[in-house]
């Protein structure tokens, strides 16, 4: 285990601190590890089943307002980022066209989520 040099106090490290249920052991109790899913970008034959509307961008638009408008809830930005391949705003460009998958049970079952 590694010490920390400013309190003389133990590090906690990765290896040493995932129990087998992914919790963290010792004193920082409250820590979970999540795994990142694996996401992949949909082939040509599944952007061709996923119904989407077209949605020309704006310099005052973001991922999470679009998410809010069509799907009720923010959370779902990383959706419309996927499906566009442009993982942050700051890809797309004024006028720009995107597409916002409208049916998000389809979406996320392509992905696998």
């Amino acid at each position: 285990m590694a010490v920390s040099r400013y309190k003389n106090e133990n590090i906690l490290q990765p290896e040493e601190t995932r129990s087998r249920n992914n919790n963290v052991t010792g004193p920082n109790k409250r820590i979970k590890f999540y795994e990142s899913p694996v996401l992949h970008h949909p082939t040509k034959n599944q952007r061709a089943v996923i119904r989407k509307v077209a949605h020309i961008w704006k310099e005052t638009d973001s991922y999470w307002k679009l998410s809010s408008k069509f799907y009720k809830d923010a959370q779902y930005w990383w959706i419309i980022a996927w499906y566009n391949q442009a993982p942050t705003e700051s890809h797309l460009h004024p006028g720009e066209r995107i597409f916002i998958p409208t049916n998000l049970t389809d979406a996320l079952q392509i992905l696998g989520v």
